[in-house]
């Protein structure tokens, strides 16, 4: 199932807050989406680096 448009734009929103970057487009579904923003949520409370990998920043 696709990800929903209030989804990607509050990614969107902390992605940049996190990384002062754009959010890269990609066709992320539901539960994807879900992840990215829980872990960028705990990125900006506890200020650990959630993504092990350069996949999406």
């Amino acid at each position: 199932m696709p990800a929903e448009e209030e989804d990607l734009k509050l990614a969107s929103i902390l992605y940049y807050q996190a990384y002062q970057e754009e959010f890269p487009i990609n066709s992320y579904r539901k539960q994807d989406i879900e992840y990215i923003i829980q872990q960028l949520n705990i990125k900006l409370t506890e200020g650990k680096e959630v993504f092990e990998s350069c996949i999406l920043h």
